[in-house]
């Protein structure tokens, strides 16, 4: 591995130092939660061409794990500035499920029963007793 810099003059050696610092710097300049996803690009900048493909845990042990990436930022760089990222409203649902989707979500709107979306939530509004209704909270037995 690396053999191809032994090849390299010194003017593509400047070249890839200059390619692997600028996807660096990249790197380093995202913010948000573009410091989580998945970085193919930077990959890219090695000279094996192969994008493997992450081993990805189930949702539980991942939501742990940007937990605890969080909880590092506080540690490291207690002081670094705060942004409250508020979503438009359906921006998150539309992108996943469309428009279509929940307009016909809102179309299941009873006397009794109703729905919201808020960014990336879901409301079901229940004004009685759910006696009755074609709806439940409980998850679906598999």
């Amino acid at each position: 591995m690396d053999k191809d810099l032994e090849t390299m003059s010194r003017e593509q050696l400047i070249e890839e130092a200059k390619k692997l610092r600028k996807g660096i710097r990249q790197h380093r300049d995202g913010t948000q939660h573009d410091l989580c996803w998945h970085h193919p690009a930077l990959w890219g900048l090695l000279p094996e061409k192969n994008d493997p493909v992450p081993a990805v845990p189930d949702w539980p042990e991942f939501i742990r794990g940007c937990v605890k990436y969080r909880q590092s930022l506080d540690e490291q760089i207690p002081n670094a500035p705060r942004k409250k990222i508020i979503p438009k409203v359906n921006d998150f649902l539309a992108a996943i499920l469309g428009e279509e989707s929940i307009r016909k979500m809102r179309s299941l709107r009873t006397d009794t029963e109703e729905f919201h979306v808020h960014g990336c939530e879901i409301y079901w509004l229940r004004r009685k007793k759910q006696d009755g209704s074609t709806f439940s909270s409980l998850w679906p037995a598999t």
